[in-house]
C-alpha cells in the first residue's frame, strides 16, 4: 500500500470524525463538506468517486460492530454519506464554475440528481 493512499485514508477518517462531531451543527457540517468538495476540484478528484467512501466505510465498520450494527445504524450512516457526497459535489461544481471551466451537461445532471432537497 502506498504512503499516499495511507495518508488519504487517514484524511478520510479525520473528515468522518469531524463530520460526526458536527452533526448537531448543520451549517458547520455543510461548510466542511462544501469546502472539501472545492478542494477536490483543485486536486482533480472527480465527484463520481465520492459515494464509494461511504460504501467502503460501512463495509469496514459493519463486521466490527457485529450485533450492534442495526438497520437503523446502517440507514443513519448511509444518510450521512449521501449528504456529504452531495454537498461535496456542490462544492466541486462551484469551484469548477469559479475556475472558469464551466459545467458540462453531465456534471449539471449529476449535481442536480444528487442534491438532497431540504424539506
Amino acid at each position: 500500500m502506498s504512503k499516499e493512499l495511507q495518508a488519504h485514508g487517514l484524511r478520510v477518517m479525520s473528515f468522518i470524525e469531524k463530520s460526526v462531531a458536527r452533526l448537531d451543527q448543520e451549517d458547520k457540517l455543510e461548510q466542511l463538506a462544501f469546502e472539501l468538495g472545492r478542494n477536490h476540484f483543485r486536486y482533480k478528484a472527480p465527484p463520481k468517486y465520492y459515494e464509494y467512501v461511504g460504501t467502503q466505510f460501512i463495509q469496514a465498520v459493519q463486521p466490527i460492530l457485529k450485533e450492534h450494527w442495526t438497520p437503523e445504524v446502517e440507514k443513519a450512516w448511509q444518510s450521512l454519506f449521501k449528504y456529504l457526497a452531495a454537498t461535496m459535489r456542490r462544492g466541486f461544481f462551484t469551484e469548477e464554475k469559479t475556475a472558469g471551466t464551466g459545467k458540462s451537461l453531465s456534471s449539471r445532471k449529476a449535481c442536480a440528481e444528487s442534491t438532497p432537497s431540504k424539506n
